[in-house]
């Protein structure tokens, strides 16, 4: 089947049971939009399709999953704001009995069905993980940033321009960060808080405790290992309590 053209009317190749024209084709206007457009639109296809390849599943572990992303948190409430980080670490970072993401099962099972470009964005989603960025630079559609625990340098492709003054006012951006190989953009909603009062300092200070209790060098793995922590430290960044991780 390869080589012959698929009918807007015919089922997707991916295994998702839907038409083509709702579902893949997608894939082939894609190249024609502009980075940011492209990439967002990829992250979109892959998420919709997780929901409605785990529907079941979700509907069924969602209200323990949501408790447990938000333990550590100061307000313990979610808001429509964090639902978008919710969902990312329920799909690529939670792992089952067996320690298996939704993501890693779901592309177990419809790889051989699945579009290269999808392939390797589900792949790059699953590679992501939360992390706090300090803003450095603002472009027309890009932001450079740093990211303060690892303390490497980003560029990452936005919308359209950041209206802010970072010497006015520093910020600090949490969010999970997906690279693609033409760019990086961020993977739905991004939270803010001002760094104007040792809000980075505070982060730090908890993240290295945080490696020194679980033993862990690698700043990637401690972030991907423990998003929960990290968002209920990032909640708690305007008040500066203690809490115990």
């Amino acid at each position: 089947m390869g080589k012959n053209k698929i009918g807007r009317n015919d089922l997707c190749p991916c295994g998702s049971g839907k038409k083509y024209k709702h579902c893949c084709m997608i894939l082939e206007e894609a190249p024609t939009a502009d980075l940011f457009t492209r990439c967002s639109q990829m992250i979109s296809s892959v998420k919709l399709k997780l929901d409605d390849a785990f529907k079941a599943n979700i509907k069924r572990i969602r209200k323990d999953s949501q408790q447990n992303f938000l333990h550590f948190t100061y307000s313990k409430q979610m808001t429509n704001e964090q639902e978008s980080l919710f969902s990312d670490w329920l799909w690529f970072d939670r792992c089952d009995e067996d320690g298996k993401t939704f993501a890693a099962v779901y592309l177990d099972e419809h790889q051989q069905f699945m579009p290269q470009p999808l392939q390797e964005c589900l792949k790059a989603l699953s590679d992501s993980y939360l992390s706090v960025y300090e803003p450095t630079c603002i472009g027309d559609n890009y932001l450079e940033m740093r990211d303060i625990f690892s303390q490497t340098l980003h560029q990452v492709t936005l919308k359209e321009r950041l209206d802010a003054d970072l010497e006015e006012k520093p910020l600090l951006l949490m969010g999970r960060l997906v690279s693609f190989p033409e760019g990086k953009v961020f993977s739905g909603m991004v939270l803010a808080v001002d760094n104007n009062d040792s809000q980075a300092e505070y982060l730090q200070l908890h993240f290295s405790y945080l490696a020194s209790l679980k033993g862990e060098t690698d700043t990637n793995l401690l972030l991907k290992d423990n998003p929960e922590v990290l968002f209920g430290l990032f909640d708690h960044t305007l008040r500066k309590k203690l809490i115990n991780i």
